[in-house]
């Protein structure tokens, strides 16, 4: 995991699981001075996802926070082997208040059924 910094305003963060079953990725990610009251967007690849047991569980940002609130859980939107095209699942999350320097745990978990691209 790492940031690619472009010239606007806009991060990226990837997070991505070697596991081959009930995948879930986990990235602390260090809050940096610009971060404060910043808001992310989270989307996941499509790699596994079209059956309507293949889907996201759980979005979590930060330490013993609630689930975030998901737009989509890839439940009827998903598909297989697309690994080239990303689904929004969350928007507009708030960080975390805390000083630069500290870092927001973020998990993204998905059920047991999504484990690999099925070619």
């Amino acid at each position: 995991p790492g940031f690619h910094t472009p010239a606007s305003a806009y991060h990226l963060l990837e997070c991505a699981s070697a596991q081959t079953s009930a995948p879930k990725c986990s990235v602390d990610v260090l809050l940096e001075p610009w971060m404060e009251q910043a808001r992310i967007s989270i989307a996941v690849q499509q790699t596994d996802f079209q059956s309507s047991t293949e889907f996201i569980s759980s979005v979590v940002v930060g330490k013993d926070a609630a689930p975030v609130s998901l737009i989509d859980d890839l439940k009827t939107s998903g598909s297989d082997c697309r690994c080239g095209d990303y689904i929004t699942i969350a928007r507009d999350v708030l960080l975390p208040a805390l000083a630069a320097g500290e870092s927001v745990p973020m998990a993204i978990e998905a059920t047991s059924q999504v484990n690999y691209c099925p070619s």
